[in-house]
């Protein structure tokens, strides 16, 4: 039987809010480092760098050095990463991903923000302190 045209998931025009990579988009470039389709120095700049840039943030934010604030990722190069719909953070009502089972050698296992560890050894740190909001406008 073929479900009715409405409000919600069913109907096409009404398209669930977000869009799914932008969580999945470590692993995604770590298998283009792997496929040797970008080197690690494209992967910063694409991922830290130009991000930071473009929000006009630099260099507060996409690098490190003496002043910047000191957010890392610090990720297990070894350790195979596969992305599965089950652990992504999805709306509820989303029940794919184009990306799901997708693997690649690398996997964060812990961030830091400012300083302090938000996850650590894959455990979130539930008492962490709230994030800083910073207004910014596209350069």
């Amino acid at each position: 039987k073929e479900a009715p045209l409405g409000n919600g998931p069913n109907d096409f025009r009404k398209p669930i809010s977000g869009v799914s990579g932008i969580e999945e988009r470590f692993t995604l470039m770590r298998w283009a480092i792997e496929h040797q389709k970008i080197t690690e120095h494209q992967f910063v700049k694409l991922l830290c760098e130009n991000p930071a840039k473009i929000f006009g943030c630099y260099p507060q934010k996409g690098c490190i050095s003496v002043g910047s604030d000191a957010d890392l990722t610090i990720f297990d190069p070894e350790k195979v990463s596969r992305l599965e719909i089950k652990d992504l953070h999805y709306p509820e009502e989303l029940e794919y991903s184009i990306y799901n089972e997708f693997e690649a050698k690398g996997k964060i296992v812990s961030t830091i923000r400012r300083g302090e560890f938000l996850v650590k050894d894959g455990i979130f740190n539930a008492n962490a302190t709230h994030g800083k909001f910073i207004r910014r406008e596209l350069k």
